[in-house]
């Protein structure tokens, strides 16, 4: 949610890229929420992919 704050709410030059100052995407919260549990899926298979796989190792070793 560290990312609606600063680009929906603050969106300082830094984060906005060449060419895109008015697009739509920047205020809609629902695009932000979306990425948001997409990252939120993503990291969580990664982490349990990578904690099965620790815990096979450990298991062998």
């Amino acid at each position: 949610m560290l990312d609606w704050l600063i680009v929906v709410t603050w969106r300082p030059a830094l984060v906005v890229l060449p060419g895109t100052q008015n697009m739509s995407d920047y205020r809609d919260l629902g695009f932000h929420l979306r990425g948001f549990a997409k990252g939120i899926v993503i990291c969580s298979v990664g982490a349990g992919i990578a904690g099965g796989a620790y815990s096979l190792l450990t298991a062998l070793i």
